[in-house]
């Protein structure tokens, strides 16, 4: 990406949703005598801009009498902002507005005001247990607890005054028992990283892990967050150990029944809410069962080519992961190719929020799909954009990004270029990749095209394609697997010989 966009206040502007926006300018208003001061002023003119660059800004705000401050303006707007962002964060989670019912509880304790106070701290009980809030939830109940003693006067349980002391020990045995599987949770994802690494005690843990007792039966999960990662933790192992899309769906479909039917807890939660759906989208897709994807593709996120992208950077980046691997899968590229502008200003304006490897992969991803269905301008772009990324994350991609260069090539008939590739590749995988036979000799074959008869050409072609169907299973992060370039070969070389009854085939 070009360095302009390296402009955090921009960036974080821009990445902030409608309703963040809006609090942010009561925030201010509230705090503020005068609401024209020069940040908030800044900050609209840095909301209606297209164009990052620092030049569009100092014209944007030229005429203004700070404009020759522009600098400091800029690092107090941006002090300013995350205060807003800080009091909006601490104002919308469960546990903020529980802490806050239990503060004024209290204060009412202090006038006197004993029902009133009784009725906040049940209140916030009652919402602390329903959003299973563990820690405010033993406060509540130790501030009841406190007040039966010290204001009511009443020690001895009733109907009407249940077991605090019994809740108390119920609560902690629920939340210890979330803890287990959140704790199982991490382990599987240690566990998974070091067994794609050839790790054999990583793997041999994969193996027995789905014999824990707490993975056996779903009602060993004694919270909705338990059950959450109860289904997440089944549903990743054979996504991703086992590699049964079928069992994984069905398990991710298990979880997408619990997240339906209990929005207020999940809603309470929104990166769970948000890794359970897209689990289940993905696992949808995994399991080539595109009619329940498409049934919820559109309310995970509604691509448009609207000038302002209004959602998270989070739920922009999975909805790109699911539209880009549903035409990959299905190898239908309507959707995707509906969709590619607003992808591109995302990408333009919001691109470096996303984590480096999910980077790598979104880009190639275009890249491939621009290969696949023929859209040249579409792959050009975002090849580009590809090389521009720091090729020591997923190198594997580089280089079959590189590898669909060099098929464009031979198709173009463009021999200076693939002369000029072929060369690069090499020089790239002796430095970025291990050895890899496969590699060697489909780099031989592009060596070899320009100064090879067209005959002699489809006679390599047709040798390429066979060594393919018997090559054993590639690595993971092998260019040649992950370009895809074994179909390229068949189509081109071994089936269209064999449709052309060419005897050189037989």
């Amino acid at each position: 990406m070009p360095a302009h966009t390296k402009d955090d206040l921009r960036r974080l502007i821009h990445s902030l949703d409608r309703t963040e926006v809006g609090y942010v300018k009561k925030y201010w208003s509230r705090y503020s005598s005068d609401p024209d001061q020069d940040y908030v002023i800044l900050f609209d003119v840095i909301r209606g801009l297209d164009d990052p660059s620092p030049q569009t800004l100092k014209e944007a705000v030229r005429g203004f009498p700070w404009a020759h401050r522009l600098s400091s303006v800029k690092n107090y707007c941006m002090q300013r902002l995350l205060d807003a962002l800080r009091a909006y964060s601490m104002s919308s989670t469960p546990a903020r507005r529980i802490q806050e019912l239990l503060d004024d509880a209290d204060l009412l304790l202090d006038h006197g005001l004993y029902t009133e106070a009784e009725k906040r701290a049940s209140k916030a009980l009652a919402l602390a247990a329903a959003l299973e809030v563990f820690i405010p939830w033993l406060r509540a109940l130790a501030w009841l607890k406190r007040f039966r003693q010290l204001v009511r006067n009443a020690y001895e349980d009733s109907p009407r005054n249940p077991d605090l002391n019994a809740e108390q020990r119920r609560v902690l045995q629920l939340y210890h028992n979330s803890l287990d599987y959140e704790e199982m949770g991490n382990a599987m994802h240690k566990h998974l990283v070091r067994s794609s690494a050839g790790d054999r005690v990583s793997a041999k843990w994969l193996d027995t892990i789905l014999d824990a007792p707490l993975l056996q039966s779903p009602d060993q999960a004694l919270s909705h967050s338990a059950a959450a990662n109860f289904y997440l933790l089944r549903c990743n192992w054979y996504r991703m150990h086992k590699v049964d899309a079928e069992s994984a769906f069905a398990e991710a479909s298990a979880l997408e029944t619990l997240r339906r039917s209990e929005p207020e807890f999940f809603a309470a939660r929104t990166e769970l809410n948000e890794t359970s759906w897209y689990t289940y989208l993905f696992c949808a897709l995994e399991a080539r069962r595109p009619d329940v994807y498409l049934q919820d593709a559109d309310a995970f996120y509604a691509w448009t080519n609207a000038v302002r992208i209004e959602r998270t950077i989070t739920r922009a980046t999975r909805s790109w992961m699911l539209e880009s691997n549903y035409a990959l899968y299905e190898q239908s590229y309507d959707r995707l190719l509906q969709i590619e502008p607003s992808l591109r200003y995302f990408y333009r304006h919001q691109g470096e929020q996303i984590t480096p490897h999910n980077r790598v992969v979104l880009v190639f991803t275009m890249v491939r799909a621009g290969v696949e269905c023929a859209a040249d301008a579409m792959r050009v772009y975002w090849t580009r954009e590809l090389m521009d990324l720091d090729d020591a994350v997923r190198p594997d991609l580089h280089a079959a990004a590189m590898l669909y260069d060099l098929m464009h090539a031979v198709e173009a008939n463009d021999t200076e270029f693939l002369r000029s590739r072929t060369r690069s590749l090499q020089r790239y995988a002796r430095k970025h990749l291990g050895a890899s036979a496969l590699l060697e000799r489909t780099l031989s074959f592009f060596r070899r095209v320009p100064d090879s008869t067209p005959n002699k050409v489809r006679q390599m072609g047709r040798e390429m394609a066979a060594a393919f169907r018997s090559a054993p299973p590639l690595p993971m992060f092998d260019p040649v697997g992950t370009s895809a370039i074994s179909r390229w070969f068949e189509t081109r070389y071994a089936a269209a010989s064999e449709n052309a009854g060419d005897p050189a085939s037989r």
